[in-house]
């Protein structure tokens, strides 16, 4: 089952920590194809909404971004102008030749697939003339509307329409990435919310030979699909599985901070515990609103009277910097909750 074991999580009552988790994708994505950046960099980048400083992060925020747009977008049918846009939001910046985001490879395009020890090829794609064609096709399959009377689950399309991407490799680069985020849009079409918050990309990561052999096998025995659904499957019962554990592991933690919260009567919503969790972890962190109203997606006057709720207890410390209101942990603030002390059994 898709779903939160032994939890109140919904979609409506979202915690922070899988909040959090809608990072890992956009960063394991871009690693998946060569980014070198850290988690740290990129829970940063996105998290302070600044400009990228490399090609790398570039890679980075531009996945955030489409994954955005999937959000956006997933109650809209798939269309060619919108794999177009996720594709021109992925390759932003980040491509090569002038005029390739949002753009079908040309015929003499080199993007078939190779061995990357002997250059044997391993995949060569449809010829550039087919795409206008398969791409409607794929947006027909993607929306339904080629199924006849056949019953195809969510997921299960989900990861066809995934395939279908990478096997046309229409871009000639970023087909990978276009793939998986056509994949989070043709789940949360279905209905699959949890999805969002786990990353496939990190689990193809460790084992990119799997990957690669489940598509080739396909290819290999008359395009049958059932080696690529299977493998896919695998990957996203392990992400699941791994996003379970994280949660426990959070709840956990969160609860033993509550109680502690909770003794000293200090009345504070989930946000606020979030925010005062990562203060005392991390006494040197800052916080400004626009960063708090992003990760919790709250309205600018909620964010603002977060953290100056929390200012006004003298749990954080007021700045200006310019015009902007930056918000610090205060020199006191372990002594003023001491979690550590009162929680220790939770690990916090």
């Amino acid at each position: 089952m898709v779903g939160v074991k032994d939890s109140a999580i919904t979609r409506e009552t979202q915690t922070p920590y899988l909040q959090r988790s809608l990072i890992e994708e956009p960063f394991m994505s871009s690693v998946l194809e060569g980014a070198a950046t850290t988690r740290a960099i990129a829970k940063q980048l996105i998290e302070d909404n600044r400009s990228p400083r490399s090609h790398d992060e570039r890679m980075v925020l531009n996945n955030h971004r489409a994954m955005e747009l999937i959000r956006r977008r997933q109650d809209e049918p798939l269309s060619p102008d919108m794999v177009m846009e996720i594709h021109r939001v992925i390759a932003e910046d980040a491509m090569d030749g002038p005029g390739e985001a949002g753009a079908f490879r040309q015929p003499g395009d080199n993007v078939n697939v190779v061995d990357s020890t002997d250059n044997e090829i391993l995949h060569a794609p449809p010829p550039a003339s087919e795409l206008p064609e398969r791409l409607q096709d794929l947006c027909d399959f993607a929306n339904g509307l080629s199924d006849g009377d056949a019953f195809i689950h969510p997921i299960v399309r989900a990861i066809i329409v995934h395939f279908m991407l990478a096997y046309d490799h229409p871009f000639p680069d970023g087909n990978g990435r276009t793939a998986r985020a056509l994949f989070y849009w043709s789940v949360l079409r279905g209905g699959y919310w949890l999805l969002e918050y786990i990353s496939i990309s990190s689990i193809i990561k460790r084992a990119p030979t799997k990957y690669g052999r489940a598509f080739l096998l396909t290819e290999a025995d008359e395009g049958d699909l059932t080696y690529f659904i299977d493998h896919q499957l695998g990957v996203i019962c392990e992400a699941i599985d791994g996003l379970h554990d994280y949660i426990e592991k959070k709840q956990q933690e969160f609860q033993a901070f509550d109680q502690v919260l909770v003794r000293r009567g200090q009345g504070l919503n989930t946000r606020q515990r979030a925010l005062l969790q990562e203060a005392i972890r991390r006494p040197r962190t800052r916080f400004m609103i626009a960063e708090h109203q992003a990760r919790h997606r709250v309205s600018y006057l909620t964010a603002r009277a977060d953290l100056e709720d929390l200012a006004r207890r003298r749990l954080l410390r007021k700045i200006k910097r310019g015009t902007t209101s930056v918000y610090l942990a205060s020199s006191t603030i372990a002594q003023t909750l001491d979690p550590l002390a009162e929680a220790k059994k939770g690990r916090l």
